[in-house]
């Protein structure tokens, strides 16, 4: 599973790209600010291997 184009971004990190992208609509809890967002980040050269954080 790779991220969408659509709505994701680009970082840099010593010299490396990344795409990354936050959940497109929060749950109850991460919109009152009780538990932290959710994102996921992919090498940018690399698409397909998605690691999820929160």
């Amino acid at each position: 599973m790779s991220l969408p184009k659509k709505g994701s971004r680009v970082i840099t990190v010593s010299d490396v790209a990344y795409r990354w992208r936050v959940r497109h609509k929060p749950t109850y809890c991460q919109g009152n600010g009780w538990t932290p967002m959710t994102f996921a980040v992919e090498l940018a050269e690399k698409p397909g291997n998605v690691a999820g954080r929160t």
